[in-house]
């Protein structure tokens, strides 16, 4: 789950650098072929790059904490308290949940213009359809 929301992440920011360069740079370009190849691409690589992993190694000496009680050194034990509380879980739930909502609202806004089209008269105006609404 916490690798899926990763991929999401990454493969969402590449997607923004792509269309940034465009909305800079390429957005009153005639060349519509190459744009494009060039949006195309960047959907491609949005999709290949988060797959791969980069490691990099840190290597972490520990620091030892003491401190000074009668001239002695006495070294200082910390307990971390594990949380249980996992961000990654409550921040894919609710990704879920919003997508949920949107899906269920896109449905409605289908299910709204289906029942329009039904509902009031057509006229036929060469290869399209005008449906008639009072509105």
């Amino acid at each position: 789950m916490e690798h899926f929301l990763t991929y999401l992440w990454k493969s969402s920011a590449i997607i923004i650098i792509f269309y940034g360069f465009y909305r800079l740079f390429l957005i009153k370009e005639t060349y519509f072929q190459s744009i494009r190849y060039f949006l195309l691409s960047g959907i491609v690589l949005a999709a290949l790059l988060p797959i791969l992993i980069i490691p990099i190694y840190v290597d972490v000496e520990p620091i030892l904490l003491t401190k000074t009680v009668n001239n002695k050194i006495i070294p200082i034990t910390s307990s971390i308290s594990d949380s249980t509380f996992n961000w990654m879980s409550k921040i894919y739930y609710s990704y879920l949940l919003i997508t949920a909502f949107f899906l269920i609202r896109f449905i409605f806004q289908l299910a709204s213009i289906s029942y329009l089209i039904h509902t009031n008269s057509k006229l036929k105006v060469g290869n399209y359809y005008f449906v008639e609404t009072r509105t």
